[in-house]
């Protein structure tokens, strides 16, 4: 037996006019997605009953609440790295350079190895010393000379003329504090948005696309299982079931539980299970069926 307290209303009154309108009444009914799914069994017959366009509209909201939470830990990420950058400077573990008239100059004892470790070399070196990468011992180097540029990565050796690159870039060129801080802060804007809307693209788009397709496919499970429920019920009803497929394969990656397919098999079980404890009430088997079985 169901508590009746915990009954969610059906949106509509017997001769179909709505009980609840206005804007706050569909903002509320959207917020009750984000944690009724969770827990209340009711919510989802009463998400069955509502308009398709209601589970769509929450799934754009909260596709789009969770593509943002995903770009600020990202671009938290990125914020790390710029602290990098100005402990690096700040503590002299990576000079200030100018390249001016296709000459480099580095402020700062020579030869500097920025970097060794597991067949990678970094190295800064404008006296002369280090005239190219050692191939036989690194599988990837960066060598900053006099003149020239020298990147080595797989078998892949380039040597770029510092001039060409002032030609390129402007003349000057500097590296220090201020400037690397400029460009990373500038490349963190840059990525924030393109990772913004790839990632809405994929919380909003595809995944709508991939939930109607399963959607046909637990549409005709529940018609195996002579339950002759509607497509569009069917779909709400798997719009909702996202939110604790989500939220489980979340706490489960928390504590190291992940793999391929985790979250989309979470949510197959839980859409099936609900689909059929929720729709057989409001759909039961159509007279011809009882008929057949008897």
């Amino acid at each position: 037996m169901t508590d009746p307290s915990n009954e969610v209303p059906s949106p509509h009154t017997d001769n179909g006019e709505s009980e609840d309108s206005g804007i706050a009444a569909e903002l509320f009914w959207i917020g009750r997605g984000f944690f009724q799914p969770l827990y209340n069994l009711p919510f989802y017959k009463a998400a069955a009953r509502r308009s398709l366009v209601d589970a769509v509209l929450f799934f754009i909201v909260f596709g789009t609440i969770l593509t943002i939470i995903a770009t600020i830990n990202l671009s938290r990420g990125l914020g790390s790295t710029a602290r990098d950058i100005e402990q690096a400077f700040a503590s002299g573990n990576f000079p200030e350079i100018v390249i001016q008239n296709g000459l480099a100059m580095v402020r700062a004892r020579q030869p500097m190895i920025l970097f060794e470790e597991q067949g990678s070399i970094a190295i800064l070196d404008t006296s002369g010393i280090y005239q190219s990468i050692d191939t036989n011992r690194y599988s990837q180097g960066f060598l900053l000379t006099r003149n020239s540029l020298h990147i080595y990565s797989n078998g892949d050796y380039q040597v770029l003329q510092l001039l060409d690159l002032n030609q390129a870039f402007g003349d000057p060129i500097v590296i220090n504090r201020e400037t690397a801080l400029s460009s990373w802060q500038s490349f963190t804007r840059i990525f924030s948005i393109a990772a913004f809307i790839g990632l809405g693209l994929w919380n909003v788009v595809i995944r709508f696309m991939l939930l109607t397709f399963l959607g046909v496919l637990v549409w005709g499970l529940l018609s195996a299982l002579n339950i002759r429920s509607q497509y569009g019920s069917t779909l709400a009803v798997g719009i909702y079931t996202v939110v604790p497929a989500i939220y489980v394969s979340f706490l489960l990656g928390q504590v190291g539980i992940t793999f391929c397919g985790l979250q989309t098999g979470l949510h197959l079980i839980v859409w099936v299970v609900v689909a059929n404890l929720v729709l057989k009430e409001d759909f039961p088997p159509n007279r011809a069926d009882i008929q057949a079985t008897s």
